[in-house]
This record gives C-alpha cells, sequence and structure tokens, in this order.
C-alpha cells in the first residue's frame, strides 16, 4: 500500500503488487481533493479501510489506514476472531492489514471480503492510551 497526502490532494495505493522480478502492479484505488483537517495531539482517525483478494484469489485482505496525531507511538488494532495487529507508523500515518481467514466465495455477487471487526488504540512513548476508535 502506498499513500500520498499533501496540499489539496490525498491519493492512496491499496492494490499494489510487486512480483519477484520487481516489476508492480496495481492502480489508484481512491483519492480526493480537500485538504486534510489537522489532527489534535494524541488523536487517532479510523476513516480508511478496506479489503481486496489476493491476486489468486485464495485469501482474503482486510486493512485499516488512518491518520494520527502529534505524540502517537503506536497503534494496535483488536481484531475479532484473529486478535492484536501492531500498525506500522510513519509520518502521521498509520496502516494494518490482515489476512480474514476466509476465503471469498467464487460462486457470490462478486469479488467480496469478509470483513472482522476491530478497534483501533493509540498508544503515547509511555505506552497511555490517547485515543481509540472502533470499526464504524
Amino acid at each position: 500500500m502506498a499513500v500520498f497526502a499533501g496540499p489539496g490532494v490525498q491519493a492512496e495505493c491499496a492494490y499494489t503488487e510487486v512480483a519477484a522480478d520487481g516489476s508492480v502492479t496495481g492502480s489508484l484505488s481512491s483519492g480526493g481533493t480537500a485538504d486534510l483537517a489537522p489532527m489534535r495531539p494524541g488523536q487517532v482517525e479510523n476513516d480508511g479501510f478496506g479489503g481486496f483478494n489476493t491476486k489468486a484469489g485464495a485469501v482474503g485482505i482486510q486493512y485499516v489506514m488512518s491518520r494520527v496525531g502529534a505524540g502517537v507511538e503506536r497503534v494496535v488494532l483488536q481484531v475479532a476472531d484473529i486478535g492484536p495487529v501492531t500498525a506500522t507508523l510513519g509520518n502521521g500515518w498509520y496502516l494494518a492489514w490482515w489476512e480474514t481467514g476466509t476465503p471469498p466465495d467464487p460462486n457470490g455477487p462478486g469479488p467480496h471480503v469478509p470483513s472482522r471487526r476491530y478497534t483501533v488504540t493509540a498508544y503515547d512513548a509511555l505506552g497511555q492510551v490517547t485515543d481509540q476508535k472502533t470499526q464504524p
């Protein structure tokens, strides 16, 4: 996954794959033109989430990606039936992903990834909870 956020533009590439030979496939999966509102120190957002199937279609992947305020040093998602997932954190953004454990239904009404419920918790450098959000 890749995220770009700058003045007046945001873009997310959630379906990018890097092959063994280094070639990259995928496309822009979402974008916007509104400026991002400032984050409060310690705040965590929970507004970027989705899912996709692996190229072979054998496994569903669910992801959560959004912003954090200054002072957030760690973000952990508590995922139903899976447990804690520690997010990657950098430049005011976090990203976490996991296998849903359920392959998509090949006879279903299109590419559907079964999702798991989750809670996002932000921590400061002392390990204190600074903010928490549940899945919308």
